[in-house]
């Protein structure tokens, strides 16, 4: 009997030292930021994701050698066929491109009478629906409020919702910060004058959202530059880079309150049953 006891005392043993070691390693995790490294230039977008010092490439997603092989070999084939049918005539196009837009003339016409039935529709629901209103507070009978909309919720536990999901917002924001920021936009227009009035709104509209932003969030800039082209030049690209870090255990602590203020507040026992009871309709 002792040494089956003593099997059992060591089994839990382990298992309490299986979970520990899970429960540290978890808590290292999320203590550990993990970053996302945005970079567009050139009209191409990079995404990276990584932490403690590695990065892993998430798009654009990397190619084998044989998916490569078989786009320049389909490629090869797609040109060699346009070069090997002979060139259209003129009239052969003007004709496909007046039977295309008198396709698309019928086409049209169906979905515009569909639209009138549909809006005969709704303006035949909304005034029965007025006539039902108006008949029962005739009778002295109020109007039953539309459980859909308010999804079963008391406006005490509308309010708590909506504070809740601000303050998990917040929290979640306070958690992330965006780190060597780098933008570089160039503004062009028809002339001169279309040119610095397109670079005084870019200003104020670029400014104005990223003092917004800073308010929420944590940003650090290393470059922030409008480049007017006056000259009507067009060699500049726009180019966009930035590091995005974020805490998950701030994220998560902020989501577990968050859970337990919906349930502290009957909010969940409300939603559950409100969806359960649809279902069961």
């Amino acid at each position: 009997m002792s040494a089956v006891l003593a099997v059992l005392l060591f089994i839990l043993k382990a298992i309490g030292i299986l979970l520990a070691t899970v429960l540290v390693l978890l808590l290292i995790a999320l203590l550990i930021p993990v970053s996302l490294w945005v970079d567009y230039h050139d009209e191409a977008l990079t995404l990276q994701v990584g932490a403690l010092g590695l990065r892993y490439t998430v798009f654009p997603p990397k190619e084998s050698s044989g998916k490569k092989k078989r786009k320049t070999q389909a490629a090869e084939k797609a040109a060699a066929v346009r070069e090997a049918q002979p060139a259209q005539p003129k009239e052969a196009e003007t004709a496909r491109a007046a039977a295309q837009e008198n396709a698309d003339l019928k086409a049209e016409t169906p979905k515009q009478s569909t639209t009138v039935s549909e809006l005969e529709g709704k303006a035949a629901k909304d005034t029965a629906a007025a006539q039902k209103s108006d008949a029962a507070e005739q009778e002295g009978v109020e109007p039953q409020p539309d459980k859909k909309q308010l999804l079963g919720l008391t406006f005490n536990q509308l309010i708590t919702a909506v504070r809740g999901v601000g303050t998990l917002g917040k929290a979640i924001l306070c958690g992330i910060k965006v780190r060597h920021i780098r933008i570089y936009l160039p503004v062009s227009g028809n002339d001169s004058a279309d040119t610095a009035i397109r670079y005084g709104r870019m200003q104020a509209w670029l400014h104005t959202g990223l003092g917004f932003l800073n308010r929420a969030m944590w940003l650090e800039f290393d470059e922030c530059y409008l480049d007017a082209d006056f000259m009507q030049e067009k060699q500049k690209k726009e180019r966009f880079s930035c590091q995005i870090s974020a805490q998950l255990l701030i994220m998560v602590i902020a989501v577990v309150r968050f859970v337990w203020l919906l349930w502290k507040a009957n909010i969940l026992d409300t939603l559950l049953n409100q969806f359960s009871g649809n279902e069961i309709k």
